[in-house]
């Protein structure tokens, strides 16, 4: 029985026509269940002008992609929702979430049990200084009101220092934990003879400052390297680790990856590694440092089970960018690295070396995010690949038939179905409770999205 007929306002037809090499599927690191064949382009994203600004999380088993519309004069978030395998979860309304004058960028994007956004970001203040603010979200993409100054909060500024907003996490209680680096003005990219520091936040709520946590809700540590790319991950008991790049000097090209851990209060936890921090250098990774490339860690991002994916990218000393070459690597979960593992950039994306960062995706792996769109790289083809084969197996299984039709067709196995939802390119919906025998008005290529007990399939169905 179809139960709705209604406009989408302002919705994003995903057409999901994408482009693939056959290298990729050769070297079967990319993830075929997703979007066609492990990729998802920017250009078949239409919600915003300017989608390449885009951060990803997972939503559970959903991607929520949020981007910034440049091309307005008041800069704008917008965001919309992805089915797993990349299709569009038509369930979700795209829109418009909020407006800030003068954003320049989010930094993450985080997810909350309730489902909640929290974006990590920073508003350019002119005289080549920033703001850093937290802004919380409902599920809607509606401000949530009840954090901060109607869901945003600035977090304190140091004019002594560079300050960059790295990495955060929201614990299963609600609180949000934040890490922001901070250099020294005074320091000639010798990180050696200035300290530079790392100061956590932990937020309640409804966004006030966390008492209980470190010092009235902050706490610093010293470091002697500058500007590290971090990511957070936290730990059953509560505990926070901490892992990242890290430069020492620029000149001597020494840099590397640390770690780190801290206790549920903030106290640093002296049981890990050399008093609770651990610094590997590109010896300890096998790289090989007597050529005069120059050579950074970049792009880290922790795994469930505390592995942390990262980037060893080498240039040139005198060129172009585009002469540099990066690979995958990744540290096991004792902090050691895993030297069997390692996947050349160029095996995943169009580009030899890597320029965005990860995403960890539902299934514990990796959702690269390059200038051209979304490519799912599974870590463990060989167990992937199953997984992806079953989906694949189970979405064969509730194909419409006639395709195309005049209007009147069913899906096969219709009593596994439990709603079937069509959308055409104008952003119009039906929504369908009997799969066996679906009747639409609207003409031409549409969606149909599938919902059944073990998950929901996208189907292209013509209708003449």
């Amino acid at each position: 029985m179809k139960k709705t007929l209604r406009p989408l306002y302002a919705v994003a037809i995903l057409s999901i026509s994408l482009l693939c090499t056959d290298t990729f599927a050769q070297k079967n690191w990319l993830d075929e269940s997703f979007g066609r064949k492990g990729i998802l382009r920017y250009d078949d994203l239409t919600l915003t002008k300017d989608f390449d600004e885009a951060g990803a999380v997972y939503q559970g088993d959903k991607l929520l992609l949020i981007g910034v519309d440049t091309s307005k004069i008041i800069n704008r978030f917008s965001m919309v929702r992805l089915n797993n395998d990349g299709s569009p979860d038509y369930s979700f309304i795209p829109r418009n979430v909020i407006e800030i004058d003068s954003i320049d960028c989010f930094s993450q994007i985080l997810v909350a049990q309730d489902k909640k956004i929290v974006l990590l970001g920073r508003k350019y203040k002119g005289d080549s200084t920033y703001e850093y603010f937290i802004l919380k979200l409902n599920q809607n993409g509606s401000a949530d009101e009840g954090f901060g100054i109607k869901g945003l909060v600035t977090i304190p500024h140091d004019n002594n220092y560079i300050e960059q907003l790295n990495c955060g996490i929201v614990q299963p209680d609600g609180k949000i934990v934040i890490g922001m680096t901070s250099m020294d003005l005074r320091t000639t990219y010798d990180a050696e003879v200035k300290s530079n520091k790392i100061t956590f936040f932990r937020l309640n709520n409804d966004g006030s400052n966390d008492v209980s946590f470190g010092n009235g809700g902050t706490v610093s540590y010293a470091i002697s390297y500058i500007n590290p790319e971090l990511s957070m991950n936290l730990q059953p008991d509560g505990k926070i680790l901490v892992g990242g790049a890290y430069t020492k000097n620029w000149s001597t090209n020494s840099a590397a990856i640390t770690q780190m851990r801290i206790n549920a209060d903030g106290s640093m936890d002296n049981s890990f590694a050399d008093n609770g921090v651990l610094e590997l250098t590109y010896h300890d990774l096998e790289i090989d440092t007597t050529s005069s490339k120059v050579r950074f860690v970049q792009n880290t991002v922790f795994l469930d089970d505390n592995q942390m994916v990262y980037t060893v990218t080498e240039c040139p000393n005198i060129g172009p960018y585009s002469d540099c070459a990066s690979k995958i690597m990744r540290l096991k979960s004792d902090g050691t690295p895993d030297l069997d593992f390692q996947i050349s950039y160029d095996e995943v994306s169009s580009l030899p070396y890597a320029d965005y960062g990860y995403t960890k995706t539902s299934d514990n792996n990796l959702l690269l995010k390059d200038e051209f769109g979304f490519r799912k790289i599974k870590l463990d083809p060989s167990k992937i690949s199953i997984v992806a084969n079953i989906q694949i197996e189970q979405k064969a299984l509730f194909k419409p038939y006639p395709n195309p039709s005049n209007g009147s067709f069913a899906i096969e196995n219709a009593i596994s179905v439990q709603q079937v939802i069509l959308t055409n390119s104008l952003g119009q919906r039906e929504t369908f409770d009997d799969a066996s025998n679906i009747q639409t008005q609207m003409k031409g290529l549409l969606f149909a999205t599938i919902e059944t007990q073990n998950g929901s399939y996208t189907f292209k169905v013509e209708v003449f």
